[in-house]
Parts: C-alpha cells; structure tokens; sequence
C-alpha cells in the first residue's frame, strides 16, 4: 500500500478459542489487540484501486478493506459488506435447525464499530436477482465506468495518449 495505514482492533472473549486463557464461557473479560501506523511501501502500486464487496464480503474479506476504507486508498464499489468477523460459535440441533453467535468483536481503526453494522461503500450498487439471471454484473460495470471516466480525464489532462483508451 502506498499510504500509511493502521490497524484494526479487534476483541474476543478470553474464554474461548485459542484465547482461552483463565475463567469460564460466558466471563466478559476481554483481550484486544491492535497495531500501530504502517508505513507505505515505496514500491507500492500507485494508481487508481476499486475494490468491489457486496453482502457476502466477511471475515478475511472485510479484514482487506478495512485498510483501504480507512485511509481512502480504494474507492469501495458495491453493497455493504455483511458486518461479521466470520468466527461464529454454532449450535445444530440436529432437526434442521441451528444458529451462529459472533464470538468477536471488530472495529475500524477509530474505534468505530462494522460487526454487525458492515462496511459501507463509497459507490452504492445494487444487483438483482434479474441482473444475475440476465448474466449482468452491474457492479463491475460499475468499477469498468469509473476506469473508463478516469481514463478519459487522463487523456484530457495530456498524462495518456488518447489511443491507449481504446484497448
């Protein structure tokens, strides 16, 4: 990344998991954890990024663009990310019915929470079921326009030959 970045901090029970450290299920004592500013890297890649989430960007998926919603580097394309850490405790009941429980909280670098909430976008898209259907993906048409319109502002500006906009 080309610009500095921090950390999220991220919080679990410590009962649980590899946290597991003294006490009981169900005990609200806390670990957190975060980092501090990342320097950018000097060979970094420079350009423009879109990056394009819809509700079934979670865990590892929202720990990706977290960075980038945070210090703008991206420009984030489509529908609010689902808001989970993706490491739910689970319970089958074994009549076709169970549940999932968050057994961690996330949060952006400012202390502000998306567990629950999810990322939001800086360019909203919708996709339909007909979209889907039609073999339509309006979302990254999307981020295709917007490549396209920076292209031609470029070419405007003298900073690209006006022929390289047609490949």
């Amino acid at each position: 990344m080309d610009r500095p970045y921090r950390w999220w901090s991220e919080s679990t029970p410590v009962s649980i998991g590899v946290f597991k450290y003294r006490g009981t299920l169900g005990e609200h004592s806390e670990i957190y954890w975060s980092g501090e500013v990342q320097k950018p890297s000097t060979k970094g890649y420079r350009g423009p990024l879109y990056i394009l989430v819809d509700g079934g960007c979670f865990s590892a998926c929202e720990d990706f663009v977290v960075p980038f919603k945070d210090n703008h580097r991206a420009t984030i394309v489509g529908e609010r990310t689902a808001g989970s850490s993706g490491q739910p405790f689970g319970k089958d009941f074994d009549n076709g019915m169970g549940f999932g429980l968050s057994t961690k909280r996330e949060f952006f670098p400012d202390g502000s929470e998306f567990e629950g909430i999810g990322i939001g976008t800086d360019i909203e898209v919708h996709t339909r079921a007909s979209d889907l259907q039609s073999g339509k993906d309006p979302v990254l048409e999307k981020a295709h326009e917007l490549i396209r319109a920076l292209g031609h502002r470029n070419a405007r500006a003298g900073r690209i030959k006006p022929e390289a906009l047609s490949t």
